[in-house]
């Protein structure tokens, strides 16, 4: 298939946000054109999921185009959307530009999402190397590990390409916060193996009356709990747990519970939080607290020790509320040493209706504020005042000390106050959205000097803006630009002038506009075009047949509008048999039979038409078929006035039967292969593939149906799957799939209400297996959730019930009472523990057990950093992904492994594992030498940098600073930490200044990491 830049570019300005992404995803900025284009979605596009995909296009951008592609990509940094803003970055990163790093900085230490942050540090450590290490040392104190993680991947590869700056990398400061301190001594022993360092298991807390290692058991007891026996102080701890039923329920308690006093406890995590979406789950409360609100903004503005994520709500709150009372304690933050609160002050302040504080000399102080945001706030605050003499304080200043949002927001300003100096200036600026809007105020105005000058412009921006200035060039851009917003421009305008427009260009670019391939552009010409005239009504007959329907409404809206004068003129043209082509006489015939299957009096006339018009034979064959066609509708009382030999033509084609659907060939997406020995899955009767699929990784449906046709039947479901779950929906076979879905809560209202939802989300009547997902604690197992699974067993809605945890010994002492069908556990050659301790016991009492993790985070599959050159494993004998499933399969016990793959080409690499064949003995060992490498470097990582947090790591750092870019691509698939929703009943936050406007989207509860 030709590839046809052209039809993408159309496509990328439809109203539907699939069509954009799908011609995104057929689109490389290899012209200008394209770049353009992909540009104009990066920066306007209403969908954030667009912009996103827009802006990883733009690292496929060529080699001449990267400076630019650069500059695309720095704007959009700044959106408003984490997840266009971290798309940007793993971008920059592809790219590689140095100029990319000063936008980069920023992002990589204030962003408050953890994911945007992770991103720039990988990129800016590609585009700036070196210059970037003073950045990357100090996001070493980022609360949350992920982020640090990046910054050591980063000085780690730094360190290895440049041996020279190792020492400055690793130098310990004096007023280093101790996570920082603990990351470098992480390092120092990446440079040099000096000094092995283990993870050492911390002291066990307690089992308490609230709290318990396992958060779905503190969530099961808080939710018994009677208000009256709560303290609500051990509630705002939790509304920074990554449990997101634990937070949801703790912000529900505080909220009908709580007074202001409590809640105000919890204005410490609206700081950098070390767990995602906590800023958003306290913003939420506080939003919704009432009239506790009021006095909670009170207590954080009197404060001395408020931090400043807690002023910006408080500040956010008065602006919003209209609270004037607490309009002298904001104003006492005018000097704050936060620009982002100089700059909130600065709006919270126009709500002042009495005047009674010096708004305006302060925003004229702060119009000279060394930062960028504060400038703009007061910008903002003096010109929406509506004080004459405040707004021309703000066109007296350079446009150039304002970001482009500001920029933009003024050139608007300049031009409704008509302020044409500053239009003026603005047509110089760096930046076309300022420039190409004060370019367009001018044109409009008719005060642009040369407009041909710009429309010489490579930017279609500022084409399409000097376009109201250049009528006399409209055909010719019409006809030639690369464009297809600029033609659109070109039409939009003319239509816009109507009958004021001449004659002669009205017609060319109406007949230019008919021909053209962007079908708006063809469904804007019919409004230019007059269906009295002759030359005008053959356009539109064609365009009333248009292969797209919005054009053939607009050609029959056009012809409606003077039907009778129309219908007049279709059929003068008719009645002279040189006036008109044969497809052109089919659409005026179609247009004057329009109502011959209607119930209008319209009906009998075009019937005596169409009799007319068969009977008297002079039509050329394709007319003819086509009238033929139209006559088989009629009544047989009309058919009979027919000609016999056009009577006998219609009812052989009315007796000829239809194509039956059995008679059409079958199509087979996927093609069906040798099937694989299945497992039975402990004493469940389930008969399993020895690879599970899961759907972490969003896979598209055709890949399920692959795997499926495969032989995989086990698939590893939670509610955010999409993808999966439109596969298992679409089964033609429900017993072809064994579905394994689960809940996160201990207790038997959360069970009951996740297995109801799993069976609503997939339409089943049954579930295969139901676990209780990552449990920590031996009361997680409670008899309450092992009655509550065996009753919904019995009933037949889950046909095997068990659990998933790290524990072995936990686990082991399970299995022991025989009550559980099912085990999913960790297991891989860096985390042997489980074939002496565990798969024994569990292979006893009949116990399947599901691993997963056997890729141990790809780290597996990479030499360790830092190993000693003669390793007991070289290089060339690291263990592949079939290897590393094949080990775990091989152990006796295993029933199953799961696999999680990324992309289409993984998923295909790990099929090869169904062939069945063990993995030699030989093999195993050399796998578990590796595995003990990559264990010992992981208790390093867990003791220095993780400081003994739950959960799993992502792969080792890259020893080379090229490997970086494939890490960046890496961290776009997520982890272990996955993203969860704000609580839902609680609203969700209001908008915040950057950073801290970020509000993320809902999502299920955090999944189990699988590989």
């Amino acid at each position: 298939m030709r590839y046809d830049v052209q039809y993408e570019l159309i496509e990328l300005l439809s109203n539907d946000h699939d069509a954009r992404s799908a011609a995104l995803a057929q689109l490389k900025p290899v012209s200008e054109a394209a770049l353009f284009a992909i540009r104009r979605v990066l920066l306007l596009d209403p969908d954030a999921k667009v912009r996103a995909q827009a802006a990883s296009r733009m690292a496929l951008a060529s080699a001449h185009l990267h400076d630019q592609a650069a500059r695309c990509l720095e704007d959009a940094l700044a959106d408003a959307m984490p997840s266009v803003r971290e798309a940007a970055a793993r971008a920059c990163g592809h790219l590689g530009q140095q100029r990319s790093s000063s936008a980069l900085t920023p992002l990589a230490l204030q962003d408050i999402a953890w994911r945007v942050r992770r991103a720039a540090l990988l990129a800016l450590a590609i585009c700036a190397a070196s210059s970037s290490i003073k950045t990357l040392r100090a996001a070493l104190s980022d609360p949350f590990w992920r982020v640090r993680q990046a910054a050591l991947h980063a000085l780690s590869a730094l360190g290895e390409e440049h041996p020279a700056d190792q020492q400055h990398i690793a130098a310990q400061d004096t007023d280093m916060k101790p996570v920082a301190a603990a990351a470098l001594w992480y390092l120092r022993t990446r440079f040099a193996q000096v000094v092995d360092v283990h993870k050492f298991r911390p002291v066990p807390r307690e089992n308490e009356a609230l709290w318990n290692a396992d958060p779905a058991v503190i969530t099961a007891r808080l939710r018994k709990l009677p208000p009256a026996e709560l303290n609500l102080s051990e509630l705002i701890p939790m509304l920074a747990d990554p449990h997101q039923p634990l937070r949801i329920l703790a912000a529900e308690r505080l909220l009908a519970h709580a007074p202001a006093s409590i809640l105000y406890q919890a204005a410490d995590l609206l700081e950098a939080p070390g767990m995602p979406h906590t800023v958003d789950t306290v913003w939420a409360l506080y939003d919704a607290a009432g009239n506790r609100s009021k006095e909670l903004a009170g207590l954080i503005l009197s404060a001395q020790s408020s931090g400043a994520g807690a002023l910006l709500w408080a500040c956010r709150f008065v602006q919003q509320s209209g609270v004037e009372a607490l309009l002298d304690a904001v104003y006492a933050h005018r000097q704050h040493p936060d620009p982002r609160i100089r700059a909130q002050v600065l709006r919270t302040l126009q709500i002042d209706s009495a005047a009674r504080l010096p708004l305006r000399q302060l925003a004229e102080v702060a119009l000279y504020d060394p930062q960028e945001c504060v400038r703009d706030a007061a910008a903002f605050t003096l010109t929406i005042a509506g004080d004459a003499a405040a707004t021309a304080q703000v066109f007296a200043q350079p446009l150039s000390q304002f970001s482009l949002h500001a920029r933009c927001a003024l050139v608007e300003l300049a031009a409704k106050h008509e302020q044409h100096s500053i239009l003026h200036h603005a047509t110089h600026d760096p930046h076309p959205l300022p420039r190409s809007a004060a370019l367009s105020a001018l044109a409009i105005r008719g005060l642009l000097v040369s407009p041909d000058d710009y429309l010489a412009d490579t930017d279609p921006l500022i084409r399409a803006a000097v376009l109201p200035a250049a009528s006399a060039q409209w055909q010719q851009i019409l006809c030639t630009d690369l464009d297809p917003a600029v033609r659109r421009e070109v039409v939009r305008l003319a239509c816009k002038q109507g009958s004021g427009l001449d004659a002669v260009l009205r017609s060319q670019l109406a007949v230019s506009a008919s021909e053209s391939a962007d079908p708006a552009v063809r469904a804007l010409s019919c409004r230019l075009l007059k269906p009295s005239a002759s030359s005008d009504l053959r356009v539109l007959l064609a365009l009333w047949r248009d292969t797209v329907p919005a054009v053939r409404t607009a050609a029959a809206d056009a012809l409606e509008a003077v039907a009778q004068q129309a219908e007049a003129e279709a059929a003068r043209l008719l009645s002279d048999s040189g006036m008109l082509s044969e497809t052109e006489r089919s659409a005026a015939y179609c247009f004057l039979l329009r109502n011959l299957h209607s119930a209008t009096e319209q009906a009998p006339a075009a019937a005596a038409l169409l009799i007319q018009t068969l009977n008297g034979g002079q039509e050329p064959a394709q007319v003819q078929a086509q009238l033929l066609t139209l006559a088989m509708m009629l009544p047989p009382a009309v058919q009979a006035q027919l000609r016999p030999e056009l009577q006998a033509h219609l009812g052989a084609q009315l007796a000829s039967p239809p194509v039956s659907p059995q008679s059409r060939p079958k199509v087979h997406a996927v093609q069906a292969q040798a099937q694989p020995t299945y497992r039975a899955l402990g004493r469940t009767q389930l008969q399993v593939s020895a690879l599970g699929l899961s759907g972490a990784q969003g896979l598209q449906e055709v890949a399920f149906r692959t795997a499926h046709a495969r032989g995989v039947n086990l698939f590893f479901w939670e509610p955010r799957y999409a993808s999966l779950t439109r596969f298992l929906r679409n089964l033609p076979n429900r017993s072809s799939a064994v579905i394994v879905a689960g809940s996160y809560e201990a207790d038997k209202e959360g069970i009951e209400r996740d297995v109801a939802l799993a069976l609503r989300r997939l339409q089943t009547d049954y579930l295969d297996v139901f676990l209780l997902f990552w449990v920590r604690s031996e009361e997680r197992l409670s008899d309450e959730a092992r009655q509550c699974l065996q009753s919904l067993k019995d009933q037949g809605v889950i046909r095997a019930f068990g659990f998933s945890t790290h524990e072995r010994e936990l686990a082991c002492k399970a299995i022991a009472t025989g009550h559980w069908d099912v085990l999913m556990t960790r297991h891989s050659a860096a985390h042997p523990g489980a074939e002496t301790q565990l798969l024994p016991v569990a292979k006893e009492h009949g116990v399947g057990v599901l691993s997963f993790s056997a890729l141990c985070y790809s780290r597996l599959l990479r030499a360790v950093p830092g190993a000693p050159t003669d390793s007991p494993v070289p290089v060339s004998e690291l263990p592949t992904a079939e290897e590393c499933y094949r080990y775990s399969l091989s152990q006796e016990g295993v029933s199953a492994c799961w696999s999680a793959p990324r992309y289409f080409a993984e998923l295909k690499e790990n099929l090869a594992v169904l062939d069945g064949m063990p993995l030699p003995a030989e093999r195993q060992q050399v796998l578990r030498q590796h595995g003990q490498s990559v264990r010992n470097e992981g208790k390093r990582f867990d003791a220095l940098v993780r400081k003994g947090h739950e959960g799993n790591q992502e792969g080792p750092a890259p020893q080379k600073l090229s490997e970086l870019l494939q890490l960046l691509m890496e961290s776009a698939d997520g982890g272990d930490d996955q993203e969860e929703g704000v609580p839902p009943n609680l609203g969700r936050p209001r908008r915040r200044p950057q950073p801290a406007r970020i509000v993320s989207k809902t999502s299920a509860q955090r999944t189990e990491s699988l590989d």
